[in-house]
């Protein structure tokens, strides 16, 4: 399946079908689709991944821009295409899973995916894995996608009784590795680049996420994805890789990759390190942090930055 541009929602291609005295819309994916309007403030979801021996799922945070049916559904289809941060995991749609077409019926609120024929070829168990992925994802909008129908090569996804199966999340969340554990719901405070590059600038960010995650990793990896539009600038270098974290005392130790000491675009280290640091600092049992690359101290001082020594907020950075 072509990828979908990111911040990407309205449609090339909008047949209006007339079925059962009703109006609905299917949708072609494209590589061209334009137009997506972007949240100032993003909201935060999952996107459910697959581990690379194909045994369980597992949720990650993920911020969404959109906020229209079409943008919302685009959006997570774009994201289910993507490699996830931790290298564990892998995307859901490939190579043997292509999305050609979608349908959204907002009276049912229902989404009808249209697969090619290779989503037939899967091993049983890699099915139901890919299947509860795509349904814990596009179900958890409350209000807008109750259900998610399957439409393989034509033929459609049944029961035993050959109905058309309408899956929602409930269905599938014990069936696959046990149950993929509660959801929690916080709010976040946030730093990302100005526009210009001058400064920090301080966003809110209400973030829904597997509770089995620390607060810290939500926050990191939150950062890690860039702001929810093109407002302002990323904090974290591209293909930084999150090695671990953990919060000991009121010291967050960061563990990142070699890639976060790359330059973004040419803007001031010193933001990209302290968007982290003030971000990480604004939760509660957090007053210290101490960045690692790749398990070890840097002994460098990118522009006048010394991460040697553990680090608190500053404050003076903020613009906004």
């Amino acid at each position: 399946m072509r990828k979908i541009k990111r911040r990407m929602a309205v449609l090339l291609l909008v047949m209006v079908m007339l079925i059962s005295g009703g109006c609905q819309n299917m949708h072609h994916l494209s590589a061209d689709q334009t137009g997506k309007d972007d949240a100032d403030t993003g909201t935060g979801y999952n996107i459910y991944y697959i581990n690379n021996d194909e045994t369980r799922i597992k949720a990650f945070a993920y911020q969404l821009s959109s906020t229209t049916e079409d943008g919302i559904i685009s959006e997570c289809m774009e994201a289910l295409s993507k490699t996830p941060d931790d290298k564990n995991y892998k995307e859901v749609f490939n190579s043997s899973v292509k999305v050609q077409q979608y349908n959204y019926d907002k009276d049912s609120r229902t989404l009808s995916l249209f697969f090619s024929k290779e989503y037939a070829q899967m091993p049983k168990a890699t099915e139901m894995l890919v299947r509860t992925a795509i349904v814990e994802t596009m179900t958890q909008f409350g209000g807008i996608i109750d259900y998610v129908s399957f439409s393989i090569d034509g033929g459609w996804l049944t029961d035993d009784a050959g109905n058309v199966l309408r899956m929602k999340n409930s269905d599938y969340v014990s069936e696959v590795g046990g149950s993929q554990g509660d959801l929690d719901e916080a709010r976040f405070c946030l730093y990302y680049v100005s526009s210009d590059g001058s400064g920090l600038v301080r966003t809110y960010q209400t973030i829904r996420y597997p509770s089995s995650e620390s607060q810290a990793e939500v926050v990191v990896r939150t950062l890690m994805q860039g702001y929810p539009s093109e407002k302002y600038r990323s904090v974290v270098s591209k293909d930084t890789q999150l090695k671990s974290i953990s919060v000991s005392g009121s010291l967050c130790s960061v563990d990142f990759s070699k890639e976060f000491l790359n330059k973004i675009d040419g803007q001031n280290f010193r933001l990209n390190v302290y968007g982290i640091v003030n971000s990480l600092t604004e939760l509660k049992d957090v007053e210290r942090v101490r960045i690692t690359v790749d398990g070890k101290l840097i002994e460098e001082e990118p522009d006048g930055v010394v991460l040697m020594n553990e680090m608190t907020a500053k404050p003076d950075l903020i613009v906004q």
